[in-house]
């Protein structure tokens, strides 16, 4: 018998999620006290500082639905299931599936950290009315889902933290790890949102354009170039993209291929030598903001701009990938290299703060009942 089946996009091979893997891990062992845990991947996991897990899911099915039954067995055989993180709440099938495992499940059952919507459809909708119900407590990372929980369902246990992967610097070494001697480097982590998508013409026009400035802006400054893939999965990962945005660099210009990082504390370390994360994955971002380098924002993403917002990245520091204002960006990274980047407004120390409530909050909340 299972304590805690941890439910997310994980074994998928990208560097955020893992963060928000180990950080709901590492946060159910130490302030849920479990001890037995398994995990949804289709992949087996080495976890720093959490464990060896194997595989819940076969990466090939052997019978039609073998997974869904396993997802049942894993819900059957734990007391209580953790929706660790990430923007799991958008679609009915997904929804509808977390549903029936907590159904399957004693309980009590979280989802943390956690975003809502934008929904597909209104059954999408109508299926988040009824989880957020049922579900024992939910903490959302940013003000727009609150605002919908609370549209949704407002007699409904949630509450506003914040995105789990700050939790990692509760993690004891983490924080010495991340105190780099000096810094060098522009940070690039880009994702092929236009490609999967089915729009391969706007993804190189974007990439054209944003070579073209980031060759500026290295003839101004001098600082060598680092695309980092975040994810690294075959079909849906980084490398292609940043590939392709390397062979638009002039090819005097050093330019250097960081492969993808499945240790997030290992990424963490490699963000914080540089001087600045042009980020199109959101945990690149978050990620960065933990080790106090600066962020320059690409929001392709509802999410991305509530992050923004909840982060107080500096207004002039966030873009709309499918519009950037190349003057502009270009000006805000080279000011910023030559001279200083403005801070987010919110610390990391506060950030991790705000992460731990998705663990905390709860038990607050049972003392003051009781109180």
């Amino acid at each position: 018998m299972k304590d805690t089946y941890l439910f997310g996009y994980y074994g998928m091979h990208n560097c955020g999620d893992n963060a928000l893997m180990l950080a709901a891990a590492w946060g159910a062992k130490k302030y849920f006290g479990a001890q037995k845990l398994c995990f949804n991947s289709p992949t087996a996991l080495s976890i720093p500082y959490v464990g060896g897990y194997p595989a819940m899911l076969p990466e090939q099915q052997c019978i039609p639905g073998q997974n869904r039954l396993s997802q049942y067995l894993a819900a059957v055989q734990s007391k209580s299931i953790i929706f660790g993180g990430g923007s799991i709440f958008h679609c009915s099938r997904d929804i509808n599936l977390a549903r029936q495992l907590m159904q399957l499940s004693k309980g009590p059952h979280r989802a943390l950290g956690v975003g809502l919507g934008p929904f597909k459809d209104t059954d999408a909708e109508n299926a988040c009315q009824k989880f957020l119900k049922q579900c024992d407590y939910v903490g959302v990372r940013d003000q727009e889902s609150y605002d919908i929980a609370m549209e949704l369902a407002p007699d409904s246990n949630v509450e506003l933290t914040f995105d789990l992967a700050p939790l990692l610097l509760d993690i004891p070494g983490v924080m010495g790890s991340i105190q780099p001697a000096r810094r060098k480097g522009i940070g690039v982590a880009l994702c092929p949102h236009e490609r999967l998508s089915g729009d391969d013409t706007a993804e190189r026009m974007r990439l054209e354009t944003l070579a073209a400035d980031l060759a500026e802006i290295y003839y101004a400054t001098g600082e060598p170039i680092f695309l980092i893939d975040f994810n690294g999965h075959k079909k849906y990962g980084d490398n292609q993209v940043h590939r392709n945005l390397q062979q638009y660099i002039p090819s005097n210009i050093p330019v250097f291929l960081i492969d993808y990082q499945s240790n997030p504390v290992h990424m963490l370390v490699r963000l914080s030598r540089l001087k600045v994360m042009i980020g199109m994955r959101l945990h690149a971002c978050i990620l960065s903001m933990l080790c106090k380098t600066p962020v320059i924002a690409l929001n392709y993403h509802s999410k991305c701009v509530a992050w923004c917002k909840q982060a107080g990245v500096p207004e002039e520091y966030r873009f709309d990938v499918t519009n950037i204002e190349r003057s502009r960006f270009r000006n805000v990274v080279k000011h910023g290299l030559s001279d200083r980047f403005s801070d987010s407004m919110l610390h990391p120390l506060h950030a991790m703060l705000q992460a731990k409530k998705n663990f905390t909050e709860m038990d607050e909340m049972k003392e003051g009942v009781l109180c």
